[in-house]
């Protein structure tokens, strides 16, 4: 059940470096609607330290990804550091008690909120990224 879910998302290409921000945004879209698959994978890691190939697989069609199609700036930036940071930001609201989350006073709608969580990822992966290329 973890693999294939995962792959749903981990799969999707990275077009252009204008891209990850939105990627990012698809993957918290996926996780707000799947909760399940965040305390799955933190099951997961906790019982096994090692990824599967097929998690392995995953991350390196990434990596070729952002290294041949987005054009990172490798000597500047690993490929696995700019894709662990946009991972990590699209986990940082489910991987959050919703208590800690709903601490917000201006965002007591839960729609309002939502929405407030993936404008604030997708405004920080944008401001992360924009030095890839130079």
């Amino acid at each position: 059940m973890v693999v294939p879910a995962c792959c749903q998302f981990r799969s999707r290409p990275c077009r252009s470096p204008e891209d990850l921000p939105a990627y990012a945004g698809a993957v918290d879209d996926y996780l707000a609607a799947n909760p399940g698959y965040a305390r799955l994978t933190m099951w997961r890691r906790l019982e096994r330290e090692d990824a599967s190939p097929d998690d392995v697989e995953a991350y390196q069609s990434k990596l070729d990804q952002l290294e041949d199609v987005v054009g990172v700036d490798t000597a500047r930036w690993g490929a696995i550091d700019v894709i662990l940071l946009v991972l990590a930001a699209a986990n940082a609201w489910e991987s959050t008690a919703p208590a800690i989350r709903d601490l917000d006073p201006d965002a007591k709608d839960p729609a309002d909120r939502r929405a407030r969580e993936r404008r604030a990822l997708v405004t920080a992966v944008t401001a992360a990224v924009a030095d890839l290329r130079a």
